[in-house]
C-alpha cells in the first residue's frame, strides 16, 4: 500500500492529501508521516498545486494554529500516540506525569498537543480535573521541608563560602620573589558582603589579644616572642612596638641579627660596585633602623621608613 502511494504521489497528488490540507483537519508533519513522503517533497507539490502566495497563507495558519511561529522544533504526535494518550487522559487511570514517561515526551510538547487537539479550554478543563482529583490547588506549597529556601548555600558556594568563626592559614608576600612570604591565620569575625578588608577577616593573634587584654594602642602590634606565626599561647603573645620587637629579637637571635648585617653588607658592595664609587678609607659606617631595617649613610634622628626615633650604627670593611 505504501509503494502504491509513494509511486502515485510521486506522479500525481492525491485527493485525499489535497482534502485533509483545505480541511485543516491534521498538521503538516502527521500528514507527511501519513503519506510516506518528506517535507521538502510536500511543500514542492503544495506549491505547484496551490500557488506560491497562496500556499504561504495557508502555512501561516498552519503554524498560528499549532501555536509555535514558523522555524521552531516542536515534536508532533501521530495519530497512534493521539489516541493512546486521549484513552488514558478520558479513563483517568495515570497522571500527567506518567503519561510523560511513558510516551517520553516532556510537559511542553504534552500540552500543545493536547491543546491543539482538544481545543485550549477544553485541555485546561482536563488539566484542572487532574489537580483537583490529586487535592492539589494552583500555588500551593506542597513540600515545605525539602523546598529551596532563601539563604541557603549550595554546591561550589557552599564549598567557597566561609562561616564566622573559620579560621584559615593564609601566605603573606611581599616583595618579588616567591620564597618571600610569611605564614599567617586569620579568623572570620563577620559576614558583610562586599566588605573592606579588616572587617571580615582579622589576625588571629590580635583577635585573641583584644578579647583577652582590650583594644591594642596606637603605635603597637601583636607580635610572636619565638618568631612562630602558628603559636598561640600567651606567654608567645606580646604587645609592643617594632623598634622594641626588633631590639628583642638581636637580643634573643643574635646570629640573625649577624645574618641581616651580612645581607646589608653585601647590598651596599653590589650598589657601589655598580657606581664605580672609590672610598679613601676601606671602612664605612652605616646607619642601620632597628625597626624596619632602613640603612642610611649618614645618622638620622628620625627614620624617613618608619618614623622611628633610635637609629644602630653598623660598621662595613668595603
Amino acid at each position: 500500500m505504501s509503494k502504491f502511494i509513494r509511486q502515485q504521489y510521486d506522479t500525481d497528488i492525491p485527493a485525499e492529501l489535497v482534502r485533509l490540507v483545505d480541511a485543516r483537519e491534521s498538521t503538516l508533519k502527521q500528514i507527511c508521516y501519513d503519506f510516506h513522503t518528506n517535507k521538502r517533497r510536500l511543500y514542492r507539490h503544495m506549491i505547484e498545486h496551490y500557488g506560491e502566495e497562496q500556499w504561504k497563507i495557508i502555512l501561516a495558519e498552519y503554524s498560528s494554529r499549532s501555536g509555535c511561529q514558523p522555524g521552531t522544533h516542536l515534536r508532533i504526535y501521530n495519530t497512534r500516540t493521539l489516541k493512546a494518550i486521549t484513552t488514558i487522559l478520558n479513563t483517568r487511570t495515570s497522571t500527567l506525569k506518567g503519561i510523560m514517561i511513558t510516551f517520553h515526551t516532556h510537559k511542553t510538547t504534552l500540552y500543545r498537543n493536547m491543546s491543539n487537539y482538544y481545543g485550549k479550554k477544553e485541555w485546561a478543563y482536563i488539566v484542572a480535573d487532574y489537580r483537583d482529583r490529586r487535592g492539589i490547588q494552583k500555588g500551593e506549597r506542597r513540600s515545605i521541608a525539602t523546598e529551596f529556601k532563601k539563604g541557603t548555600l549550595t554546591g561550589a558556594n557552599k564549598k567557597r563560602i566561609k562561616l564566622v568563626g573559620t579560621t584559615s592559614l593564609r601566605k603573606l608576600y611581599w616583595g618579588q620573589g616567591k620564597h618571600q612570604f610569611k605564614y599567617r591565620v586569620f579568623i572570620k569575625i563577620n559576614d558583610i558582603p562586599y566588605a573592606n578588608y579588616g572587617k571580615n577577616w582579622v589576625l588571629y593573634a590580635r583577635y585573641l589579644w583584644i578579647r583577652k587584654h582590650g583594644n591594642i594602642p596606637n603605635g603597637k602590634c601583636v607580635v610572636f616572642l619565638d618568631m612562630d606565626s602558628t603559636n598561640f599561647e600567651n606567654d608567645n603573645l606580646a604587645c609592643m612596638t617594632l623598634t622594641k620587637y626588633r631590639a628583642y629579637l638581636d637580643s634573643r637571635f643574635p646570629e640573625k641579627k649577624a645574618k641581616r648585617v651580612k645581607k646589608i653588607t653585601l647590598a651596599l658592595r653590589r650598589s657601589w660596585r655598580r657606581r664605580r664609587i672609590k672610598e679613601t678609607s676601606t671602612n664605612v659606617h652605616v646607619w642601620d633602623c632597628p625597626a624596619c631595617g632602613y640603612t642610611c649613610k649618614a645618622a638620622f634622628d628620625k627614620c624617613p621608613k618608619c618614623a622611628g626615633r633610635t637609629c644602630e650604627e653598623i660598621k662595613i670593611a668595603v
